[in-house]
């Protein structure tokens, strides 16, 4: 039985929730072989984690260290104890410096022959150059004049939509008498006037937005005193996912948790910036990590300038 304090604690400094071994299903493996009860399922995962095959051949060599001063009762034992764990302790320490440097995305995703995977999952072919595209982040884009938009678009948040018949929602004006509300395709076709109520507006009856195209939606806010022509107003833009992004982003909602740098990707490149925020693995120590939670956090919302 392993019973330095110290190993099992390194032990469990390993153990990432939800990714890796526990260090009690470390220490049970190494001590029962065989006759572990998860024998063949904890081999399964060390042969596919990085980071909990480091830490079981670590072990392994530390079960060893304490087999071998049990078996010697030499008078020099009451020192070779205490050397054996300052040993294990100094490679543990090592191990964690070298682990931490280690990105774990390049952990969790890697590749096999022709086959990309993020964990145990495997990665449709258009899915994985999303996965390898996570290494590279975009350039972050910032406004050279920010400012608050005047008409603030609550819904919908995303530059890419899969409902073809959207709901837009604002926050209201103070002092305003009313809105206008259009939307105008950007290949320059009729202006479609949508039905305002209150602070929303919905298409007219029977149409649908076409798949593919950008839409510029315009949000005319009626003040009393304003001359016709000079009332401000917000423009806002965005595109109609085609069937086949639909497809993509729905993917990316069911495997989320199974795969969260290559569906962070995918919401970044179909315009949902807070979804992919919300998929970002938590990592505030990870420079990659961070990197992109930079590029997300930038892309919100989507308004462009006031209208003139």
């Amino acid at each position: 039985m392993i019973c330095p304090v110290s190993i099992q604690r390194a032990a469990q400094r390993t153990t990432v929730k939800n990714e890796h071994l526990t260090a009690e299903r470390l220490i049970e493996l190494v001590e029962r072989g065989r006759r572990c009860r998860h024998y063949r399922e904890c081999l399964d995962h060390i042969v596919e984690c990085a980071t909990c095959r480091a830490a079981y051949k670590e072990l392994l060599a530390a079960e060893q260290v304490v087999q071998a001063v049990r078996s010697d009762r030499r008078r020099w034992v009451w020192w070779l104890v205490p050397a054996a764990a300052a040993a294990v302790g100094v490679i543990w320490l090592l191990w964690l410096l070298t682990a931490r440097s280690y990105p774990a995305y390049q952990v969790a995703v890697r590749t096999e022959g022709s086959a990309v995977y993020e964990g145990r999952l495997r990665l449709p072919d258009w899915a994985a150059s999303a996965a390898l595209q996570f290494s590279t982040p975009p350039p972050v884009t910032r406004s050279e004049q920010p400012h608050a938009p005047f008409v603030k678009l609550l819904q919908p948040q995303e530059e890419g939509l899969d409902n073809p018949r959207p709901v837009f929602v604002w926050s209201p004006v103070p002092e305003s008498s009313g809105y206008r509300a259009t939307l105008m395709p950007a290949s320059g076709e009729t202006v479609i006037t949508l039905q305002v109520n209150g602070t929303q507006a919905t298409l007219p009856a029977g149409m649908q937005l076409q798949p593919g195209l950008t839409y510029r939606l315009t949000i005319t806010v009626l003040l009393p005193d304003a001359l016709p022509g000079s009332e401000p107003r917000q423009e806002y833009t965005f595109r109609m996912l085609t069937a086949q992004e639909v497809q993509r982003l729905n993917w990316a909602r069911q495997h989320r948790r199974q795969a969260p740098y290559t569906c962070t990707v995918l919401f970044y490149q179909l315009g949902h910036y807070q979804e992919a925020l919300a998929t970002l693995p938590p990592r505030p120590n990870d420079p990659l990590v961070q990197r992109w939670r930079e590029v997300l956090t930038h892309s919100l919302p989507n308004a462009v300038q006031p209208a003139q």
